[in-house]
């Protein structure tokens, strides 16, 4: 189980930290796909495709989550007279 969970957090890491760095869908697909094509190349294992898929998964999650975070309205959240009662 850790060695599944350990591949888990590793490609959920890697496809988030290569999605925010890119921004661009395109060239973060090319980079998990370069990588993880070597990394099966190296291994011949399908946990690789799997971890693949994770990344994918991540990619996509952000890419649906970021503009609705976007457009919150940050000034909600943080009302001071709310805060400090006087």
């Amino acid at each position: 189980m850790n060695k599944y969970f350990n591949l888990f957090i590793s490609a959920l890491l890697y496809g988030v930290l290569i999605t925010l760095y890119f921004q661009k869908v395109f060239l973060s697909l090319s980079f998990f796909f370069g990588f993880y094509t070597i990394l099966f190349m190296i291994s011949y294992s399908l946990e690789v495709i799997a971890m693949l898929l994770i990344s994918c998964t991540a990619l996509c999650v952000i890419k649906m989550v970021m503009p609705k975070l976007k457009d919150i309205d940050i000034e909600r959240v943080f009302i001071s007279s709310k805060l400090h009662k006087k």
